[in-house]
């Protein structure tokens, strides 16, 4: 059962895009602290460890089947691995393209911890670069 202070402080994260298993708060430091630097200091924390050592499910089941491919709430998601698919992938293609301009479009794998899914840059962002290990990006809603 989680207690009252436990489940005010999972619903404050949750608010900024962290869905957690309540079983992971166990391993944060100030579990069961009530003030308001909690959630800073949970969430620095959280900025250092592996998203499928504490993540709630927070994709929907489907995203993959999904029509639309929207996220309707905020999350934080980890990203697994990321592609320039842009980039031509045989050595012959590679010395054509070299000399034309072209735009990147990163292909993203991304997790809550439990489902998987991906994405992909439909603009350019310039802190996602393909030699980034593990990062984690918050998808504010619409």
């Amino acid at each position: 059962m989680v207690d009252a202070g436990l489940k005010r402080n999972i619903n404050a994260l949750e608010q900024v895009g962290w869905h957690i298993r309540p079983d992971a708060f166990k391993d944060l430091e100030w579990y069961g602290e009530d003030s308001a630097s909690w959630n800073e200091i949970a969430s620095s924390q959280i900025l250092n460890t592996d998203i499928k050592r504490f993540g709630a499910a927070s994709l929907p089941s489907d995203v993959n089947r999904s029509q639309d491919g929207t996220i309707q709430k905020t999350m934080v998601l980890q990203v697994t691995s990321i592609r320039d698919a842009s980039k031509p992938i045989f050595r012959d293609l590679a010395a054509a393209s070299s000399t034309v301009l072209r735009q990147r479009q990163l292909l993203l794998q991304l997790t809550d911890g439990t489902t998987c899914c991906k994405a992909v840059e439909y603009g350019h962002v310039e802190a996602l670069s393909e030699d980034l290990p593990s990062l984690l990006i918050m998808l504010p809603i619409n």
